[in-house]
């Protein structure tokens, strides 16, 4: 049992601190480079701000199997509802960047000319209100409990409500992964009945890919714990290797959603940019000091005209520069 334990805890801190990294580097650049903010990069941050506080429900705490006596304590019950509270917004602020792209890109004569305002109030209420009110109703239900090496909904207590909370759970996280699928191809449908140039294909067929790639990170992260509270609810089995591959799929999606979703061409052109800046004023400083220093200012808007979360695809759309896609 202890070398279990060891595992599971070199697993945990090792993956979860990879995770965190990747998403406090997202916020880190979303904070720092002001021309980046726009609204799409503003949802990936709020996205990687969800999914940083999940990776960090997973690490709060550790059950041994014998030890589920303790489990119903404070500790147990905030671990559980945060789990509860911050897996579903992760997975509703990832629908709502599709939902926003599809929007953004189909209506945009209509959609460009609304204010961000509005919007921006609806999200937050779908992507954090939302899912705060299931874990509150949850909490209130008292279905929070041991579930494997962790404290979620109880799966060890065969009351049917309990088994009701965990399938409605899963089902609401499929079904996000579903629509975030049908947004996307929406919006690849409407794109392919464009009339566009060779080269034009040719980035929308690499943007496509990218597309697609956010519900297939979703589904390969979602699916072993999927399998893994399957068991647990109907058969009540815990199986070590399972859990330790749910727990190392679940915490590595905020570490995935920062790369795709926020480590995009414009990202790694401002960065890239503020390294040439850095190296540029050592460089001149190094050589002479009577040398004049470079003005930071119109660099920075040199670089970062034109800026959206994507550059690859408003190279060739640049009417549509305030279409943002992540």
């Amino acid at each position: 049992m202890d070398e279990k334990k060891d595992w599971t805890k070199l697993l945990e801190f090792g993956v979860g601190s990879l995770s965190v990294s990747g998403c406090m580097f997202i916020l880190l650049v979303f904070f720092c480079y002001r021309k980046l903010r726009n609204f799409s990069f503003e949802c990936v941050a709020y996205l990687t701000f969800s999914s940083m506080l999940t990776t960090i429900s997973y690490m709060i705490n550790y059950i041994d199997e014998e030890d589920h006596l303790k489990a119903h304590t404070k500790k147990c019950i905030a671990q559980a509802f945060m789990m509860v509270f911050l897996e579903n917004s992760q997975y509703i602020w990832a629908m709502l960047i599709a939902y926003y792209i599809n929007q953004a890109v189909i209506f945009f004569e209509d959609y460009h000319k609304r204010s961000h305002k509005s919007t921006r109030i609806k999200f937050l209420i779908v992507g954090y209100l939302v899912p705060l009110s299931l874990a509150l109703v949850a909490m209130w239900r008292d279905v929070y409990g041991p579930s494997g090496r962790w404290c979620w909904i109880d799966t060890k207590d065969n009351k049917k409500e309990n088994k009701v909370f965990s399938f409605f759970f899963y089902f609401l996280i499929w079904f996000l992964i579903f629509l975030n699928f049908m947004f996307n191809v929406k919006v690849m449908k409407y794109l392919n009945r464009q009339i566009l140039t060779e080269r034009e294909k040719e980035i929308l067929n690499r943007y496509y890919k990218k597309m697609m790639i956010y519900p297939i990170i979703q589904i390969i992260c979602i699916l072993p714990g999927s399998i893994n509270r399957f068991l647990q609810i109907f058969f009540n089995k815990d199986i070590f290797e399972l859990q330790m591959i749910q727990m190392a799929f679940n915490m590595i999606q905020g570490f995935l959603y920062a790369i795709v979703y926020g480590y995009t061409y414009q990202v790694r052109k401002a960065l890239h940019k503020t390294f040439q800046n850095i190296c540029g004023c050592c460089f001149y400083v190094n050589r002479s000091s009577s040398v004049s220093t470079v003005d930071s200012q119109t660099l920075n808007e040199r670089s970062y005209s034109n800026v959206s979360s994507d550059g690859s695809f408003d190279h060739h759309y640049s009417t549509r520069q305030d279409i943002s896609v992540p």
